[in-house]
């Protein structure tokens, strides 16, 4: 094959004479726009850095306010006058450490209850003789005494509450309330923080046992005040009680006041439904408080954990628009400043970011500025209405007390003269640089084809040249030598004259097929090979095809089996034209395939409205790169390079793909290397 180094010449000759110095001019230019450009973002970053420093620790400060009074709120233990005054607020809470509610309620006791101490056992055996006195004997009056010595003798204030419990419990049988009741007030006024034996404040079973008292005394009207008292005392929080004890008390005392209502006056009824309804807010509150920290904080508690932020109050936006946001503020213990509660509150963030765009836009207005406010990710949350003429935003700051960051960018609104200028000049060469490279790629496209395609041909004629000397040189070779012995008389019988004749006969009509095939090809590119179609049918064209060929075969090793498998199928062709290429390709399915695995299908199908000729073989294949080279003009594939026994100039296949473009049909081609290839005729019948 000719070298292709006259491509490879001109090439390097048009880069060194046109490209490179053309390059070494862009690099030029680009060095001074880019100088250019660094000393007016200089000099614009200058303008306006001062003005976008103060615009932004005021947005700043904004945000630290909002989080300032968050913190104070939790230093104050303000929750309910935040919320009060915050109509954004839609939830709010407190943790523990552990995750657990500390506000709107409880979800724990705040200090874990301290156990009974046991009691010694001559103080055990005297209570449960107490005991056999009042529940056995039901002599109230010996178990009283029995109690007050127990009461004398164990100074155990828990205890002792607890012995005055049951002195009062006999005064109850024995019918004396008023010694009862007073019994009961000496437990609140001396006992009233110590817990009972169900670890529950005698405050608040003391109370309730008043309640009770003036409800067997008669006295209604009392025991509804004592009730509700009890009622708001539970949701006020008055007792270091879990929220599951709050609610069982409330439950308890509800009972004892539904039981009393018709007692209960005008006053008192308010006063209860108010309650009522203090409460129903109270459970739907930590009800949502609940949802929050089992659904949504775990992934919040990460986040912060991840970006570590978890030391500092924080405002997080949880929706992609940022109208929603959580704040974070933590709470730590004074003298070990260890991490003691989390108050974290649920809002919409609009408020907010109101006040930070109001202020921005009174600052960059006065400034002659432009500004735009979005969320680190791209999110825009605001911006100006004037724009800066360059589209450059030369200053950026970040609100580094939300996640994720509020980005604040400012750019002077107009440009001066110099940078105007110095814009449309760059704007200009940067239109010049890229016309004239795509004036120079235009060029180098067309000088690479012009050369190729030149380098291309010249390649083809010289193959041609040498293929068709090879192709002529051997059947001239074998007559001049068949004619030289002839006329020398060389010979040693009639028959073997005879021989010599079918040799030259044979010889002389391969040169024939030889120059038939350049001619027909020629007239073929020229489009002057006359086409004749007529209706045909196209079984009866491919048996008698394939028994022509199976005459011209020479070996007995070529196994030729043809199948059609309708009975007829007519179609408008050019029968010697058909032909001619059905016997190309069984010609070449012979010469492509070893000797012995020589075995050929030619099969005749009808899909849809196009009759189908495949030819298949089981030969060496063509590899991917080359099938579609095959059908150029004296091309020949690699396999033919590699068995030099197989003779042709390059050009059946290229005279085949003609002859089925002039029917309006279509030559394919599958292969694969080792197994064989599939040659596909489409024929349509719509012309039959």
């Amino acid at each position: 094959m000719p070298s292709k180094s006259p491509l490879i010449k001109v090439l390097v000759l048009f880069m060194a004479g046109i490209i490179l110095p053309t390059g070494f001019l862009v690099y030029l230019g680009v060095l001074s726009i880019r100088s250019e450009t660094r000393l007016l973002q200089k000099e614009s970053e200058e303008r306006v850095g001062k003005t976008a420093q103060a615009v932004s620790e005021d947005a700043q400060s904004i945000v630290s306010d909002s989080l300032a009074a968050l913190v104070q709120m939790v230093n104050k233990s303000a929750f309910n006058e935040y919320k009060s005054t915050h109509d954004s607020v839609s939830t709010l809470l407190q943790l523990d450490t552990n995750n657990h509610l500390l506000y709107p309620v409880q979800e724990m006791r705040r200090h874990r209850p301290i156990p009974l101490i046991p009691l010694p056992p001559e103080i055990r055996q005297r209570q449960e003789a107490a005991e056999y006195s009042e529940f056995r004997m039901h002599d109230c009056a010996a178990a009283i005494e029995r109690y007050r010595s127990l009461i004398e003798d164990f100074e155990s204030p828990r205890w002792q509450a607890i012995f005055m419990t049951s002195v009062a419990g006999c005064y109850v049988k024995m019918g004396q309330y008023d010694a009862a009741e007073s019994q009961y007030q000496e437990i609140l006024s001396s006992y009233g923080k110590e817990l009972d034996q169900g670890d529950q404040p005698f405050e608040l079973a003391m109370t309730t046992q008043l309640g009770e008292l003036q409800e067997k005394r008669g006295r209604p009207d009392l025991a509804v005040a004592s009730y509700l008292e009890i009622y708001h005392d539970l949701l006020s929080g008055r007792w270091d009680l879990s929220w599951e004890e709050v609610q069982f008390f409330i439950r308890h005392v509800s009972k004892r006041i539904q039981a009393l209502q018709a007692n209960m006056t005008n006053i008192e009824l308010g006063r209860w439904q108010n309650l009522q309804v203090q409460y129903d807010h109270l459970s739907r509150a930590v009800a949502k408080a609940m949802e929050f920290v089992n659904l949504r904080w775990p992934n919040l508690q990460r986040t912060i954990r991840e970006q570590g932020r978890s030391g500092k109050p924080l405002f997080i936006f949880t929706d992609p628009l940022a109208h929603h946001m959580v704040a974070y503020v933590p709470s730590y213990e004074h003298l070990t400043a260890s991490l003691e509660s989390v108050a974290i509150a649920e809002m919409e963030s609009d408020s907010l970011l109101s006040s930070v765009l109001r202020d921005i836009e009174r600052l960059t207005s006065a400034s002659n500025l432009a500004y735009r406010l979005e969320l680190d990710g791209g999110t825009l949350l605001g911006e100006s209405h004037q724009k800066p003429e360059g589209k450059r935003w030369p200053i950026g700051t970040q609100l580094t007390q939300t996640y994720p960051a509020l980005h604040l960018a400012f750019a002077p609104i107009s440009d001066i003269p110099v940078e105007r200028a110095a814009e449309r000049r760059r704007e200009v060469y940067i239109g010049m640089v890229f016309l004239a490279a795509i004036v120079i790629l235009i060029a180098l496209y067309t000088t690479w084809y012009a050369v190729s395609r030149e380098i291309e041909v010249a390649e083809l004629k010289a193959r041609f040249v040498a293929s068709m000397s090879h192709e002529l040189k051997t059947p001239l070779s074998i007559i001049g030598f068949i004619g030289q012995k002839l006329q020398l008389g060389r010979y040693r019988s009639q028959d073997e004259i005879q021989d010599y004749y079918s040799m030259i006969s044979e010889e002389t009509e391969r040169l024939k097929s030889l120059i038939d095939e350049v001619l027909d090809f020629s007239r073929l590119m020229d489009n002057r090979q006359p086409h004749r179609p007529e209706a045909t049918d196209l079984v009866e064209l491919v048996r008698d095809t394939a028994n022509r060929f199976r005459h011209s075969l020479s070996s007995d090793h070529v196994k030729l089996d043809c199948v059609c498998e309708p009975e007829s199928c007519l179609a408008k062709v050019d029968r010697e034209s058909l032909a001619r290429v059905i016997i190309n390709l069984l010609d070449n399915a012979v010469k492509y395939s070893p000797p012995e695995r020589t075995h050929i299908t030619l099969l005749l199908k009808q899909e849809a409205h196009d009759a189908v000729i495949q030819v298949a073989d089981e030969g060496y294949g063509i590899p991917p790169e080359e099938k579609t080279l095959v059908f150029d003009r004296f091309y020949r594939g690699s396999s033919s390079s590699d068995h030099k026994h197989t003779k042709g100039v390059g050009l059946g296949l290229a005279i085949a793909q003609n002859i089925m473009a002039a029917h309006h049909g279509r030559l394919d081609l599958q292969s694969t290397v080792g197994k064989g290839s599939i040659f596909t005729i489409h024929i349509p019948l719509n012309g039959a």
